[in-house]
């Protein structure tokens, strides 16, 4: 999967190596043009896809890690795909490119509910945190209008994750209490995709993003009975992978 995983992740990088002139070095996944170099690393170790970029212009050049994200056994080609995004995302931001996507906002439409009698997947699951917390309507609206497509784990490791976050952060328990009782609906309620992106995507990214949210969460959610079903996860999620790869 790892193999198959780089060219997802170049094939997503594309428009940014072919506007800006970049060409691949040799077989490994470094890629440069005359200003500025990148190279790809997926590290088995710490379970995550590294990105590094090199200043080429004036004095020596030398890689400097910009993003991480994770990839482990249980990772697939959408979260490939992720992996891409964030990275391009990266790219862009070290380029200096302003990716102009307001124009195309209108032409994307907002997630729907799930048919009645089917299992609730990813587009259900943003319908519904989209319906608690609208205020992100324009931010998916630009996820799909960039990357042609919606791309749950990117989005909801983007936004929601640090929402939630800052719900605790702040002390704001009845927004909390909402969050929560929605994650815990979708996580009993929702296909593979949908419980893979609460555990990873979500409350993965919020336990790596600031440890200390862990027991915070925990607590929060025994305090107020809610999230019974997603405590033994995120717990789990913690021990074993966010911890494991410190």
């Amino acid at each position: 999967m790892i193999n198959n995983a780089y060219e997802i992740i170049i094939e997503t990088l594309k428009p940014v190596i072919d506007s800006q002139k970049f060409t691949r070095q040799g077989d490994e996944y470094v890629f440069s043009n005359d200003k500025k170099a990148f190279r790809i690393n997926h590290n088995a170790e710490k379970h995550i896809f590294e990105l590094d970029v090199a200043n080429l212009e004036g004095g020596e050049a030398e890689f400097v890690n910009v993003s991480n994200y994770l990839f482990d056994d249980a990772s697939d080609e959408r979260d490939a795909r992720s992996v891409g995004g964030d990275f391009l995302d990266s790219l862009n931001n070290e380029l200096g490119i302003q990716r102009s996507v307001a124009l195309r906002r209108k032409d994307v439409a907002l997630p729907s509910k799930a048919a009645a009698d089917t299992t609730p997947g990813s587009e259900a699951f943003a319908n519904r945190f989209l319906t608690l917390f609208p205020a992100y309507k324009d931010a998916y609206k630009d996820c799909v209008a960039q990357y042609s497509g919606f791309l749950p784990e990117y989005f909801f490791s983007t936004y929601a994750a640090p929402h939630l976050a800052n719900l605790i952060k702040n002390g704001e328990t009845k927004q909390f209490i909402k969050m929560v009782n929605m994650l815990d609906d979708f996580y009993v309620d929702g296909d593979n995709e949908v419980q893979s992106t609460i555990t990873y995507s979500i409350l993965g990214e919020m336990f790596r993003a600031d440890a200390t949210t862990v027991n915070s969460f925990v607590d929060l959610c025994k305090a107020n009975q809610v999230g019974s079903h997603l405590i033994t996860p995120a717990e789990c999620m913690y021990k074993y992978v966010i911890k494991k790869n410190k």
